[in-house]
């Protein structure tokens, strides 16, 4: 049987713009110095705030690339530069994107078998179930909406560390027991206890088809 390609999402120019509107302060972390995107970086700052009350209509490639004088076929190609440069950042300099106060966590979402984390700082530790909109997100993946599955704590001599993981399916207590118990009875590896996938599912199935 042939096997199906991974869905993989494709992000637009739209998509890109939104993201960056709302998230001007991360926009701002970026040392645009020597970047071919600077002039466009300037736009963003100052009318990110209308982009967000309005997106509906949204300026078109043509408009933007009229207003700061950048030829059409890079301003899509830029936007995608600088959304790529701000994930490269908070994968080398996570602390950037936290507040003084603020509880640094690592996010990891899934979304149709993609993956990809995030550092940000957060006033509270949000909990199993709570759901989250996260549009920055959505150019990367697809989608900006989530549930919290799980939330592991770490702490080491340098300090405590939270990752929390996410996905858009709503979290299954039923399941989560059937994955602990197949775990206590060495059914299944760590791995598997922590994994979300459709396979796990099926081998539960199987081991306790009868409860």
């Amino acid at each position: 049987m042939k096997t199906l390609p991974k869905y993989q999402y494709k992000a637009s120019t739209r998509d890109y713009l939104i993201s960056l509107a709302y998230f001007p302060n991360f926009i701002k972390l970026l040392d645009t110095s020597n970047k071919p995107y600077e002039a466009l970086v300037n736009w963003l700052l100052v009318n990110g705030k209308f982009i967000r009350s309005d997106e509906i209509r949204l300026p078109t490639i043509k408009e933007i690339s009229s207003l700061i004088g950048i030829d059409q076929t890079k301003v899509s190609k830029y936007f995608k530069l600088i959304y790529d440069d701000i994930f490269e950042l908070n994968l080398s300099q996570p602390h950037l994107f936290k507040k003084e106060g603020q509880i640094l966590c690592f996010l990891s979402f899934t979304y149709f078998e993609q993956c990809c984390t995030f550092s940000i700082g957060m006033d509270a530790v949000p909990r199993i179930g709570e759901h989250l909109e996260f549009f920055f997100i959505k150019a990367k993946l697809g989608c900006s909406g989530y549930y919290i599955h799980n939330v592991y704590h770490d702490i080491e001599c340098t300090g405590h560390s939270i990752l929390i993981n996410f996905s858009t399916e709503a979290p299954n207590n039923y399941f989560n027991l059937l994955k602990e118990k197949a775990y206590l009875n060495n059914a299944i590896s760590f791995r598997d206890l922590i994994n979300k996938e459709c396979e796990l599912k099926e081998t539960l199935i199987r081991l306790y088809r009868n409860l």
